[in-house]
C-alpha cells in the first residue's frame, strides 16, 4: 500500500515508496542510474510489491499518473 499526502500551508507532497525500485547498487544522485537501469529497477519492484498492477487499465492508470505529473508541488 503506497501513502501521500499535501500540506497546501507548506506545498508540500509526502509519498512513500510510490515508484520504488530496487537497484543493484544506491547511486549518489538520480542521475547516475541509467533510464534502462531506473525501468528495470521499477518494473522488479512492481511484480514484487504489487502483482495485480498488470491487470490495471492502463488508460485509466495513465490518466491518474498524468494527474500526478501535473501536480507540481512546492516541494516533494
Amino acid at each position: 500500500m503506497t501513502t501521500g499526502f499535501y500540506d497546501d500551508k507548506s506545498g508540500a507532497l509526502f509519498t512513500a515508496d510510490c515508484f520504488g525500485a530496487l537497484l543493484a547498487d544506491v547511486p549518489q544522485r538520480a542521475e547516475d542510474l541509467s533510464e534502462e537501469e531506473l525501468r528495470q529497477g521499477q518494473m522488479f519492484w512492481v511484480m514484487a510489491d504489487s502483482p495485480w498492477l498488470c491487470k490495471v487499465d492502463g488508460a485509466i492508470f495513465t490518466k491518474d499518473l498524468d494527474a500526478l505529473r501535473d501536480f507540481s508541488p512546492a516541494r516533494s
